[in-house]
């Protein structure tokens, strides 16, 4: 009679148990956040230590301890980003320190389903303008939305006006194909939004997607990591949108060199290197842009403490170029600036003839490769343009015998060349650069 008893009692413990689980699963309100991380932890195994687990790109650490219940079935978690990460959009530099949640959502079987969010706001005036980058931690699945003073873009024209991105040519139509932004000073893949039918169309219930209201109530854990960590300055003072947008892309983009390291990577905090792109009215016709060195320092041993570099692009002749020459132009001054870096320079501080055959050489690939990637312009075409503001500039090293095969990598005869070049830089030939 014992033993039935105290079988009885143990199955109603059980039971009770489960009972009080479920009513954690059903209830109207969280009173219990251990039980949703115990929850958490179960489904993705995640602890202190696996600290890439929310996104591969940088490290976050949940602070189970800061959340906000939005309402029974919606709660958000604060998340410390344990890393200096930036994203370049729209001629801003967006720190993304207390821009990150956990995001539960509870569907309609009381399963939990957590995604991690990510804002990345340009304007909060006039409602959230920005992205919403949403991660599925079970799925690993990306999304990213785009807003405009609250209200959700979908048309691509729109979503390129507003944030200089580049789409996928596969899902043209619809969302960029990747956002890039800066890790501790490095070009480092942030985000690739999927294709519409792996995230399906519209949100229900069983999403987990960010939106601007999880913004305006995401609980902040000011907590920040405490390690040293690079970080580029790179500054987009274009007022014309052709010229902005343009330099914006390049940010964003990982423009790789001939020796696979990112051009904008010599741009880091700790060693104070900072890039700054401007609008000039005082450029001589043709010229359609400059990089200059104004400042730089150097250590006893010789390496550089600290630069500054500026890019003057031409604003009274390069809004009417074709957005291919543009790109071009304002490329090749950023391989100018990033020589820099390299110590290709004078005494003076100006730039060495080698800066020139170090483009011929090495760079005229990278930039025919990037107009090729960005805007589909045809390679060998991409390669004409990629040379143009080089002819005529040997005072240098270079032997004549080297530039000629160089020179005619692309088997265009060099009259050709010229009239394509004038083409693409009248805006004759190629698409409008807005």
């Amino acid at each position: 009679m014992r033993r039935f008893l105290l079988l009885i009692t143990t199955i109603m413990v059980i039971i009770g148990c489960k009972d009080q689980n479920d009513s954690f699963i059903e209830n109207n309100k969280v009173d219990d956040i251990s039980l949703l991380r115990a929850d958490f932890e179960k489904q993705t195994g995640y602890d202190k230590s696996k600290v890439y687990l929310l996104t591969p790109a940088f490290r976050t650490r949940i602070n189970w301890d800061k959340t906000v219940e939005k309402h029974k079935d919606t709660i958000l978690i604060a998340v410390t980003v344990l890393d200096t990460v930036r994203f370049p959009i729209n001629g801003m530099q967006v720190d993304l320190k207390n821009r990150v949640i956990l995001k539960a959502v509870r569907n309609k079987d009381s399963k939990w389903n957590y995604s991690a969010v990510t804002f990345v706001p340009t304007n909060l005036s006039k409602g959230y303008s920005g992205l919403i980058i949403s991660r599925s931690i079970s799925k690993g699945i990306e999304k990213i939305d785009y807003y405009s003073e609250g209200a959700i873009l979908n048309n691509d024209t729109g979503i390129r006006r507003k944030f200089a991105v580049r789409t996928s040519k596969s899902n043209s139509g619809l969302r960029a194909k990747c956002i890039y932004g800066y890790v501790n000073g490095m070009l480092n893949f942030v985000s690739c939004d999927n294709p519409p039918d792996i995230t399906g169309g519209g949100s229900s219930n069983n999403d987990t997607y960010g939106d601007p209201d999880d913004f305006e109530q995401m609980p902040v854990f000011d907590e920040g990591s405490n390690e040293p960590v690079e970080q580029y300055i790179i500054t987009n003072n274009c007022q014309n949108p052709c010229l902005k947008n343009t330099v914006d892309a390049i940010i964003m983009s990982n423009v790789q060199s001939a020796t696979q390291e990112a051009l904008l990577s010599a741009f880091k905090l700790n060693q104070d290197f900072n890039l700054s792109f401007y609008e000039a009215t005082n450029l001589p016709h043709l010229r359609g842009g400059t990089a200059t060195l104004t400042r730089y320092s150097t250590r006893p041993d010789g390496t550089f403490s600290n630069m500054d570099v500026r890019i003057d692009l031409n604003v009274n002749e390069l809004p009417s170029a074709s957005r291919e020459y543009v790109a071009m132009v304002a490329l090749h001054e950023t391989i100018h600036a990033y020589l820099y870096t390299k110590g290709f320079f004078d005494q003076y501080g100006k730039q060495s003839v080698e800066q020139h055959d170090m483009m011929w050489s090495s760079y005229i690939n990278v930039i025919a490769g990037y107009l090729n990637n960005t805007y589909g312009m045809d390679i060998n075409e991409a390669k004409v343009l990629a040379t143009d503001g080089l002819q005529n500039t040997f005072q240098s090293k270079i032997e004549d015998s080297i530039y000629k095969t160089l020179n005619n990598t692309t088997g265009i005869p060099s009259d050709r060349r010229a009239i394509l070049a004038t083409a693409y830089r009248s805006g004759t030939k190629g698409t409008t650069c807005k």
